[in-house]
């Protein structure tokens, strides 16, 4: 199956990280005994609120969505300052309990490998990329097909929905779109968005239709264009986001200080193509700048030593770093946190637990973007320099 090696990839991660997920269970099965006999004094709750926080986020990473749940009820009779009640405690004692029962099995479930949510490893015969054309204008997919494919793009064509579906369980790297087909529409593009988060969609419709315009761009659309289509125009619109991204090595830089995260992180990453750069210590990171020069940076709110929102401060204070795109991991997601982050210089955040479709697109639309403003500046400098 496509899945196989990211899959592969996620089981080893758990076996690794299931000793930590199982000693931060032992710990607040010593919260709870502890809370039978009274409060917990000495930070003790404090600490097993972080464990709770820690262990909801690594459950729901790797599908365990009832577990991720409890974990964070944990967490909110943890909460506050004052004495817990004595139900709460009863109710608490049962979470853990649950929890140790969700959790104890060193194996993956076929279904928790599933609920992760993977994204997609595409191949083909040829080792082209692949554009599914989902029309019925067949001149334009003739067209297309003599175009693209000189740029190591294969052109696949459909002209109905049931027949787009068997294909886009395949290998397909991109998609081309017409809300004109009969049986297609919007509810279509959004089947897609839903289905394939990471996949690119160009929507291709009749006449202005600013509806049309509004619901692409919601549903995650990569270009909007009219009829009628020139395969020059879909070229243009693979080469950011498809045929240029196969060519060319992008570095990301992940920062945290939990390695069984960064190793996720890197495992999700992979259908990318990308080489990931991972970073436990944050004082060592202007220093792996310095080597990699990336095109993202990857930062964990919640560090010792130095956290992410000050990480980024001193980066954004550093004329080298101060393009290069930052997106944060933060859990839980809170107003004032987010409002610092950006008033640091983020980018963008990712809530935990990390789910690979929202990681793997906010990861690509960035990289994108990067890559369209370098080209932009590159083509004006080259303008400039002929002018004089």
């Amino acid at each position: 199956m496509a899945h196989d090696p990211v899959q592969r990839g996620v089981q080893a991660i758990w076996e690794r990280a299931h000793g930590d997920i199982l000693a931060r269970v032992s710990a607040l099965e010593e919260a709870a005994a502890a809370l039978t006999a009274g409060p917990l004094v000495n930070g003790a709750r404090r600490d097993s609120r972080h464990d709770a926080r820690k262990l909801a986020s690594a459950a729901g990473t790797f599908g365990f969505w009832n577990a991720a749940s409890l974990a964070r009820e944990a967490e909110l009779i943890l909460d506050g300052g004052d004495d817990i009640l004595h139900a709460d405690v009863v109710r608490f004692t049962r979470i853990v309990a649950e929890l140790r029962r969700q959790l104890d099995n060193p194996r993956l479930e076929r279904r928790q490998v599933d609920e992760i949510d993977l994204p997609r490893l595409t191949t083909s015969s040829s080792g082209n990329a692949r554009l599914l054309v989902i029309g019925d204008d067949a001149d334009l997919r003739e067209r297309l097909g003599a175009e693209a494919r000189s740029l190591g793009v294969d052109v696949l064509g459909v002209d109905s929905a049931d027949e787009a579906r068997s294909l886009l369980t395949g290998a397909v790297d991109a998609v081309l779109l017409d809300l004109t087909l009969t049986g297609v529409g919007i509810p279509f593009l959004e089947e897609l968005h839903h289905g394939f988060p990471t996949l690119p969609v160009i929507v291709v419709a009749e006449g202005e239709q600013f509806r049309d315009r509004i619901d692409a761009a919601r549903l995650g659309g990569r270009g909007f264009l009219q009829k009628p289509v020139r395969p020059a125009q879909v070229i243009d619109l693979l080469r950011d986001s498809l045929i240029v991204s196969r060519s060319e090595r992008t570095t990301i830089v992940a920062v945290d200080d939990d390695v069984k995260l960064l190793g996720l992180i890197e495992t999700l990453l992979h259908p990318l193509g990308a080489r990931v750069v991972t970073v436990t210590e944050p004082l060592r990171v202007l220093g792996v700048l310095a080597e990699t020069t990336p095109d993202l940076v990857i930062l964990d709110v919640d560090m010792p030593q130095l956290n992410g929102i000050e990480l980024c401060r001193v980066m954004r204070n550093d004329p080298r770093w101060t393009a290069v795109p930052v997106l944060f991991l933060t859990d839980p997601v809170e107003p004032a946190v987010v409002t610092r982050m950006f008033e640091a210089g983020a980018d963008d955040f990712v809530s935990k637990p990390v789910l690979g479709p929202e990681l793997v697109a906010r990861v690509r639309n960035r990289i994108e973007r990067t890559r369209m403003l370098r080209r932009a500046a590159a083509a004006s400098r080259c303008s400039s320099d002929s002018s004089v």
